[in-house]
This record gives C-alpha cells, structure tokens and sequence, in this order.
C-alpha cells in the first residue's frame, strides 16, 4: 500500500524489521518485556485532504496554544497507520486507542465527556426469582 488514497503508511524498509518479522521476535521466549521495536518510518501523504486540514488547523494555533484534538487526531491517523501495515500494538498502546477512538466517537456524535453509564433498572419478575430460588438443594 502505497500513498494514493491512505493518509498515512509505515512502511518496511529495505533493511527494516517487517511486521511479521516484529511478531516472530515479540513471541520469542529468550526476549524480554523490554521494548525492543525497530525504528519505524511514517510516511505521510500531504495531498491528502485529511492531512491538508490538519496541517491548516495546526498552523492556525497561536504560537504555544496546544490542541489536545488535533494530537489525538494525528495519533490516531498513526494507530490506523500501524495496523494497516501489519504491526501490533502493545496493550498499553491498545488502551490508548480505544481512549482516543471513543473521545472522537463522543464528539462527532455530540455526546459530552462526563456523560455516565445507566445503572441496570431493577425489574419486578427478576427479584421474585431470587426469592423462588432454594438456598440448598434436597438430598435425595
């Protein structure tokens, strides 16, 4: 996959560790919890329209503002960058994902940022079960 119609590719290089190849070392038993990864190369396709506003909302910060949007965004387009191209994410990496793909989800669906959970409604017929059910079984 190459960068027509993606925003954003990680390639192998010509001497770089392949997402397979990155699988096979991570299930190796010799290899430690260390974070081993090969350095990889982003490429990034600036005549894509995703990329071209992103560009155009960040040059439109003030000098010091930060965006902590914008950097979700980009850290997403990153994510779906290094699944496309066959690397695994690390748990920590996995729960930094779902945040950031629920963050955007609750935004473009307009739902606010401390909107909780229901509680579970307590039904009638479920509380008579309880009480229908023996406390031990009969021998027989």
């Amino acid at each position: 996959m190459r960068l027509e119609d993606t925003p954003m590719i990680i390639p192998t290089t010509k001497h770089g560790q392949t997402a397979n190849m990155a699988r096979i070392m991570s299930g190796q038993t010799m290899t430690t919890n260390s974070k081993s990864n090969a350095m990889k190369v982003v490429e990034i396709n600036f005549r894509h329209p995703v990329i071209k506003n992103l560009k155009e909302r960040v040059d439109n910060l003030e000098e010091d503002e930060e965006d902590k949007q914008l950097e979700d965004y980009a850290n997403m387009l990153y994510d779906v960058a290094l699944v496309n191209s066959g690397f695994m994410m690390s748990p920590e990496e996995i729960v930094l994902f779902s945040e950031r793909l629920q963050k955007m989800v609750r935004s473009g669906l307009e739902v606010s940022d401390d909107a909780e959970v229901e509680p579970l409604p307590e039904f009638a017929e479920d509380e008579e079960k309880k009480e229908k059910v023996p406390t031990a079984w009969p021998l027989v």
